[in-house]
């Protein structure tokens, strides 16, 4: 099973991630990691002579007069080398071709591919991989991996993505409030009608809003495994890197044999003041209700 995850600036190459993403300011949303193109190519350098693969992450929304620029900029990082792309739109499988790019293309859209129909025809466009929706359960998860196996990517820990807006929230609540919250800097959120913690972050793109919990799929690894699942996607947003290389060694170690209960103990003892949940693996959205009082 490979392991996916962000490059930080600064951290070390860990042993048992396979692939890194690479961020572009001009491309890439609410990614903290995000580089200028310089330390894009110094990273994937870096990367390479490790043994790994790096692949550049389109995710941000660009408008019309955007893509020029945008365009000019994947084909200096095609150039250079890249292993492969990671993007959020169609379209760039259309503008991939135009450039003569030829290693794979993974789409990640975060919440619209949610079962193996969906999945196939997008396979179909030209697509050699897709990562599934972040709100799926683990009975959906299994039964897309066991139809296409090695095609999807499996988001297995992280703060899951609930939603996103390109309007700046923060500051037009910053503004009703006289408050002022800064942009790139994650702010803890609470409804009054749930008691569900969520994190919210402002970039140039819009807005954000994040599970406050951390997503640990351990007891679920050798399922996955058993049923088709080879890639598997660790978010590393607002986590840090030694958290991120415990999580990866445990995810071998637990598909070498080790009890995930172990692996699971060690994590919370090492890091008390996080809440390790399931997501949504054992519960449907369409369940999860809210009641006002």
């Amino acid at each position: 099973m490979k392991i996916i995850t962000q490059y930080k600036i600064g951290q070390p190459i860990l042993e048992n991630i396979e692939i890194y993403t690479l961020s572009l300011k001009e491309l890439s949303s609410h990614q903290p990691e995000a580089m200028e193109v310089s330390e894009l190519l110094t990273a994937l350098k870096r990367i390479q002579s490790a043994s790994k693969k790096g692949y550049l992450f389109i995710n941000r929304f660009l408008f019309e007069p955007e893509l020029p620029s945008a365009i000019e900029l994947v084909n200096t990082v095609i150039k250079a080398g890249v292993d492969g792309v990671i993007v959020n739109d169609f379209g760039w499988r259309i503008i991939l071709n135009e450039l003569s790019f030829e290693k794979e293309v993974i789409l990640q859209t975060d919440t619209t591919i949610t079962n193996s129909l969906e999945a196939a025809s997008i396979l179909e466009e030209g697509f050699d991989k897709v990562v599934i929706a972040r709100e799926l359960t683990i009975d959906e998860i299994v039964e897309m991996t066991q139809d296409l196996g090695n095609q999807l990517v499996v988001p297995i820990f992280g703060h899951q993505i609930m939603s996103t807006s390109r309007r700046h929230l923060l500051d037009a609540y910053g503004d009703e409030v006289n408050r002022v919250y800064d942009s790139n800097h994650f702010y803890d959120l609470k409804e009054s009608t749930r008691q569900d913690p969520y994190l919210i972050y402002q970039d140039d793109s819009g807005t954000h809003i994040f599970d406050g919990t951390i997503l640990c799929g351990y007891h679920e690894l050798e399922t996955l495994a058993k049923n088709g699942c080879d890639y598997v996607l660790l978010d590393g947003l607002h986590i840090d890197a030694k958290m991120i290389d415990m999580v990866s060694t445990s995810i071998k170690s637990i598909l070498n044999g080790q009890n995930a209960d172990t692996e699971f103990e060690k994590l919370q003892n090492s890091y008390p003041h996080e809440v390790f949940s399931n997501a949504l693996w054992f519960k449907k959205t369409s369940d999860k209700k809210v009641t006002n009082e």
